[in-house]
């Protein structure tokens, strides 16, 4: 049997977003990245809900992405996904998923 590894980043309130969907609160800096990419290398599938996904997928597949960390963004671009979703119909982009039954 797999693990189930969750890395969320979550505010002191609880919460990952604002009100009105901002994540301005999160602070990117080497330390974080550091940890990413040690986190990135001992998985191989992510699992999303679709408005992360989206989010995700919007993003990843950009040049501003690209121009960042090659390593980070075609891990985020080439790493299996699956997204738990009841609206979600295609994949968003060149960002693949992997099809999960309905719930």
């Amino acid at each position: 049997m797999r693990k189930i590894i969750v890395l969320n980043y979550v505010s002191l309130d609880g919460f990952i977003a604002g009100a009105n969907g901002e994540t301005d609160w999160f602070v990117w800096d080497k330390e974080v990245e550091n940890y990413y990419k040690d986190f990135q290398n001992s998985i191989d599938t992510m699992l999303f809900g679709r408005s992360t996904y989206e989010t995700m997928a919007s993003y990843w597949a950009t040049s501003a992405a690209s121009s960042e960390d090659p390593e980070i963004t075609n891990f985020m671009n080439e790493t299996k996904k699956f997204v738990f979703s009841k609206t979600l119909e295609k994949p968003i982009g060149t960002i693949p998923i992997s099809a999960l039954p309905k719930f």
